[in-house]
């Protein structure tokens, strides 16, 4: 009887392995089957990663209307572009490409009037082109310079103020963000536009001739009021005061949805800071092909820090023969924050 009941247990334990295994089985079949699909879902995400990082030409839609982000030269334009790139946006500088919007201070002409004709009078080099602007006569009138001369005064007149209109033939918004840096930091950065084509298309563009005949520092600081006097009344935040990107990113309005996936890394998010991060490097790659291993500081890109003229509102004594333009100049800056300048406004 003994014997029978040992062999009763035995039968019962040998019969429980075989269930035993087969779980064992399934169980490690479940681990291979989810890390298979955890090695495919991670495989995708670095070639997706990558993709957008290294391979995938920026978008050409139209995502319209589109943000302008206005500053004058020097006022650090060209890092703000490089800024919202490494989050995701596809700005443009200085041209107008109908992506998500664009940061330039020739864009101000689509939000004022001034009379500036002349800049159709001729094509300065390195300064001014239609073809940076009026992007619908690119199809027309290709590389002809001879045809974008003959066309560039009606299509001055289609965009000169055309956004606060409402008839940009590549819509934009009615309210552009001004972007205002320090007029004497400005006036230093800029040190070595005096008498240059640049500064003469600013002139044109704001319908002030005279603006580039004066001397220097005097023409930059000029050019710096009338630049903003043309823009006060729109929303206008300090250079200073911005950061990062997004910092910049917080008073943009647009419908893109490169920006809302820009706003959700800011504000944290695992998910779309994943895919901004892409965007980042791919930024990264293209400011080292341009700018080379040692990088560069594109507020003050244009001298040695060390070597820079500094400027200070004594030094303005230089407007003897205009004594109300140190302060209109000071008036200006004081409104937009810039407190030093309190003793010399109105």
């Amino acid at each position: 009887g003994t014997l029978t009941m040992r062999r009763r247990r035995g039968g019962a334990a040998e019969e429980d392995v075989a269930p035993r295994e087969g779980e064992s089985k399934q169980k490690k079949r479940r681990k291979d089957l989810v890390g298979r699909g955890l090695l495919l879902v991670g495989a995708g995400l670095f070639w997706s990663w990558n993709y957008v990082a290294l391979v995938a030409p920026p978008p050409r839609q139209l995502n319209g209307p589109l943000f302008a982000v206005l500053g004058t030269m020097g006022a650090g334009t060209v890092a703000m572009e490089g800024e919202l790139r490494r989050l995701g946006i596809e700005a443009t500088h200085e041209v107008t490409l109908g992506v998500d919007g664009s940061v330039s201070w020739l864009h101000a002409i689509l939000y004022h009037n001034a009379t500036a004709a002349a800049l159709c009078d001729d094509l300065l080099p390195q300064a001014w082109h239609p073809q940076l602007l009026f992007v619908e006569l690119r199809q027309v009138c290709g590389d002809s310079s001879r045809c974008w001369t003959r066309q560039c005064p009606d299509a001055l007149d289609r965009w000169r103020g055309c956004a606060v209109a409402g008839t940009c033939p590549v819509p934009f918004r009615k309210k552009p963000l001004v972007v205002v840096r320090h007029p004497l930091r400005t006036a230093e950065s800029l040190g070595d536009f005096c008498h240059s084509t640049k500064l003469i298309a600013a002139a044109r563009l704001l319908g002030e001739p005279g603006l580039a005949e004066s001397g220097c520092p005097a023409q930059l600081l000029r050019y710096w009021l009338l630049y903003y006097r043309h823009l006060a009344a729109f929303p206008v935040v300090r250079r200073e005061d911005l950061t990062d990107g997004c910092a910049l990113l917080s008073h943009l309005h647009s419908a893109s949805p490169r920006l809302a996936l820009a706003r959700r890394a800011c504000a944290g998010s695992l998910t779309a800071s994943f895919w901004t991060s892409a965007y980042r490097f791919r930024q990264f790659v293209h400011e080292l092909k341009a700018n080379g291993i040692a990088g560069f500081d594109p507020l003050n890109r244009r001298f040695d820090p060390d070597q820079r003229p500094a400027l200070t509102w004594d030094d303005l004594a230089i407007f003897a023969d205009d004594p109300g333009f140190r302060t209109d100049l000071a008036t200006l800056a004081l409104a937009f924050g810039y407190d030093d300048a309190s003793p010399f406004a109105a």
